[in-house]
């Protein structure tokens, strides 16, 4: 749903083109709170199998110890999910900057709950690279959470997003199309490697060898 509705949706509809649709702020409101669903998921007390395999497949529940084969395929399942849900964050976020409001602070809480829970892994570490590189309205409200708390943590991603909070002089953030240029070179990666069943570290080394 994410990689092949959801993103190219709102890529579509997000880039600003004249005969693309026009959606209303409860909409975009709506777009995301998908998406962080997806991420968080709200607690859901039911019997129901529909859900309790909603909630196993989130990247919040991570698998527990017991037959191999199927840990395995959860804990693929919750990778990919989180993988394309950062990747459909990223692009709410960058298509609806000036729609949301008073939603960047409630996002600021979410994400910090994503850290706590450590939901999505290295996809997680990705998305904050991304926040500070580009400077998004939530980036002044997470900084010094991500300077006092998250960057105090073990992560080889780290490092380089260290560096970008240290720089005297904030580089300029990237422009729009060049965004959306890399948003569809994510997303056309992102589809391969889970068609082939390959990791996010396979992902992002693609993504390296194709943009270098």
């Amino acid at each position: 749903m994410l990689l092949n509705l959801l993103i190219p949706f709102v890529l579509t509809v997000g880039s600003g083109s004249k005969d693309s649709p026009h959606l209303e702020q409860p909409e975009i409101f709506l777009l995301l709170q998908t998406v962080i669903n997806i991420l968080l998921p709200p607690r859901i007390i039911s019997t129901s199998r529909t859900k309790n395999f909603m909630l196993d497949a989130s990247p919040a529940h991570c698998s527990t110890p017991g037959d191999t084969g199927k840990d395995l395929h959860r804990e693929g399942l919750a990778e990919s999910t989180s993988q394309a849900a950062y990747l459909a964050l990223k692009v709410v976020l960058v298509c609806y900057e000036r729609s949301l409001g008073n939603q960047w602070y409630r996002l600021s809480l979410q994400v910090k709950e994503m850290a706590l829970q450590k939901v999505g892994g290295l996809a997680f570490w990705d998305f904050i690279d991304f926040i500070v590189g580009t400077r998004i309205p939530v980036f002044v409200l997470l900084r010094p959470f991500i300077q006092c708390k998250l960057l105090t943590q073990p992560a080889d991603s780290r490092h380089h997003i260290a560096d970008q909070l240290e720089r005297r002089f904030i580089p300029r953030p990237p422009c729009k199309s060049s965004l959306f240029a890399e948003f569809n070179n994510e997303l056309k990666i992102l589809k391969e490697a889970v068609h082939s069943g390959s990791g996010w570290p396979a992902c992002r080394a693609n993504q390296a060898s194709r943009t270098s």
